[in-house]
């Protein structure tokens, strides 16, 4: 909300009136409502008006739709707007305005059953939940009068939604489509938040130009093709860059396959898995590209990681692109403290560390300013919000009530990048910055996913990429193979083996893109 705030106030300060933001943002809803339109021609349009902006907004949008468009209106108002010049237009038109009172929920619910559009303009960006009151008996009749084939559609931010986190009100206003009036709010775009917005349209109403360095926004596949290594044919797999997967356990075998396999698929030139002897010998048959580095099993604690294995370990890291630490590993207090020796010793001189699943449980046992953690950003941290709360000190309510500010606050704390796992997942710099993946799927809620995000990740740094843009480019693709899955076979039953073999198919979708 308060970027918003920040981006009105330069638009004023540019010269534009608040009048005049107003009229080119109703223009603009209304040229929104009638693209989204089968016809717009002696349609009834009922408006929902509040007293702030959207509501004004709604209301200079049903005079364009009504005076263009061919809409019949109704203005149904919230709250008394007195001596409002938006709303002169209304008596010269003979159009219908109500001003909600004990009498006129009957009338209320007369309309939602004859309205064939129900605009939502009753709060804005800067509502307080839960809704109470007046607001939660209109949207109590809204959520119980709704014909099938009648549109709802919300100015900027459905009513009942917070603007920063998605936390939403049971009673929100449940939108086919949300339409932006500026960049879509990161409410839009978290769930639950997201599942009321619908269809979300970003709508140009002339605001200046937002400064993208600390913003907070929605990462596309334009943003993703200027990321991706370019990869020319007079090339070898050193240009590529090598990868380490630190990982396996006797208990979790298949992790670090899962984490090595995708970071073949994104790209590497080459992978190694550093995994105790017992698992070495298990996965070699099935992934006969990948490298290994020999660990001897240590007779006290067989098919595990323990400090012994750190000198090896250390002399592989110095010659790799990117560390993948921690698919499999296992949370044995002599396994955390191999990672928490390797960190220390990688230091500022190490490659980039991709952290996830035990290596960030290995972290979660010690307060985060003794963290071993370099002194530049070159840490990427993957937590999962049950791992989150662990990294943060928090319960998992509170991961989830605002996984936006949350992410945004320990990037910065911690110094490192951050990528909280979720719907969507969020992306957090140190310098403030913070994207949104675009992909929200339930295919991927399934083990082992969270392994092939950690393994694409470390494959684009290998190849260059900086933390941040690897991360950013990493939950693209992810994601984006999660929905090459889900529109072949629907959203259950993806294996994260099948995830990994679209990750070719989902980086050449992209790279068209950029071609």
């Amino acid at each position: 909300m308060s970027e918003m705030r920040a981006l009105e106030s330069r638009t004023f300060n540019a010269g534009t009136s608040e009048r005049a933001l107003l009229e080119q943002a109703g223009s603009a809803v209304a040229s929104g409502v009638a693209d989204y339109l089968p016809r717009t021609e002696r349609r009834l349009l009922l408006a929902l008006l509040g007293k702030g902006n959207n509501g004004g907004d709604a209301a200079i949008a049903a005079r364009h739709l009504r005076a263009y468009h061919g809409m019949r209106a109704v203005l149904y108002l919230v709250g008394p707007r007195p001596d409002d010049p938006l709303l002169e237009w209304t008596e010269s038109s003979e159009v219908e305005t109500i001003v909600h009172g004990p009498q006129s929920i009957t009338r209320l619910g007369a309309l939602l059953l004859d309205a064939a559009v129900v605009l939502d303009g009753i709060l804005g960006i800067g509502a307080r939940l839960p809704l109470d009151g007046v607001i939660a008996e209109v949207l109590d009749a809204c959520r119980a009068t709704r014909p099938a084939a009648q549109r709802r559609i919300a100015v900027d931010i459905p009513t009942g939604v917070d603007a920063d986190s998605g936390q939403a009100d049971e009673r929100a206003f449940r939108a086919d489509l949300t339409l932006a009036t500026g960049p879509a709010k990161p409410g839009l775009l978290i769930h639950p938040g997201a599942a009321f917005a619908g269809r979300v349209r970003t709508l140009d109403i002339g605001l200046v130009d937002p400064d993208p360095h600390g913003a907070t926004r929605r990462l596309d596949a334009s943003d993703v093709a200027r990321l991706l290594p370019r990869r020319p044919d007079n090339s070898h797999k050193g240009t590529y860059g090598k990868v380490l997967v630190v990982g396996g356990s006797d208990r979790y075998v298949g992790a670090p396959l899962l984490a090595g396999g995708a970071a073949i698929r994104a790209g590497a030139g080459l992978v190694t898995l550093a995994v105790p002897a017992a698992v070495r010998n298990t996965l070699a048959g099935p992934s006969p590209e990948t490298t290994y580095l020999p660990l001897a099993d240590d007779p006290a604690a067989p098919g595990r990681l323990t400090p012994g294995h750190l000198g090896p370990l250390l002399d592989a890291a110095r010659s790799v692109g990117a560390v993948a630490i921690g698919p499999g590993l296992g949370a044995e207090p002599e396994t955390r403290r191999v990672v928490m020796l390797l960190l220390e010793r990688l230091g500022k001189d190490g490659p980039p560390v991709v952290l996830d699943a035990d290596g960030l449980n290995a972290l979660a046992g010690t307060p985060a300013d003794e963290w071993p953690s370099p002194s530049e950003s070159r840490w990427v941290l993957t937590p999962h919000p049950g791992e989150m709360a662990r990294l943060a000190g928090v319960d998992n309510p509170a991961v989830q009530r605002d996984r936006l500010t949350l992410a945004r606050a320990k990037a910065r704390e911690w110094g490192q990048v951050l990528v909280l796992k979720g719907a969507p997942s969020i992306i957090g710099s140190p310098d403030g910055q913070s994207r949104l993946s675009a992909f929200a799927n339930a295919a991927l809620a399934a083990g082992g996913t969270g392994d092939v995000l950690t393994g694409i990740i470390a494959a684009l740094i290998a190849q260059g990429l900086s933390p941040f843009d690897a991360a950013c480019a990493g939950a693209h693709v992810h994601g984006l193979a999660g929905e090459l899955w889900r529109a072949e076979h629907g959203a259950a039953g993806m294996p994260a083996s099948a995830l990994i073999e679209l990750i070719p198919r989902a980086m050449r979708n992209v790279r068209q893109l950029a071609s």
